[in-house]
């Protein structure tokens, strides 16, 4: 079964917001942390505290080095075929969510295109934006 798993951004404060991070803050802040809990109740916690802020899905796929891929993560790519015939040895770019496809994409680049290469996540579009300048 696909884990269904966010990240968040607060725009007033501009603050990252990790999902595995947040749950490391729970356990560390109560002795009495339920580790019971199914995945759906501490996803269901997760998007309570994070109210207002926007989502980042994850996409369900890992890099190179095992790090998860959210949408707005900053990736790059080496060595991948894109979907148009062209070959790129090194590339950078942010993911995002096709409304029209119902899909993530690689820039315009579907996602699974570059995942069977070398990619590896360098940053999010929230606190590394500069690196899309490269």
């Amino acid at each position: 079964m696909r884990k269904i798993k966010f990240n968040a951004i607060d725009t007033d404060t501009n603050n990252y917001i990790r999902f595995d991070d947040w749950i490391d803050r729970l356990k560390a802040g109560h002795t009495a942390f339920d580790e019971d809990k199914t995945d759906n109740e501490l996803l269901a916690g997760f998007l309570e505290d994070c109210f207002g802020c926007d989502l980042l899905q994850y996409t369900g796929l890992k890099d190179k080095n095992g790090v998860e891929i959210f949408e707005g993560d900053i990736v790059e790519a080496h060595n991948y075929l894109t979907k148009d015939g062209k070959v790129f040895f090194n590339d950078v770019d942010k993911i995002i969510f096709d409304e029209e496809r119902a899909m993530f994409m690689y820039g315009s680049d579907y996602l699974f295109s570059v995942i069977n290469c070398h990619c590896e996540v360098i940053g999010n579009i929230y606190k590394n934006k500069g690196l899309l300048n490269v």
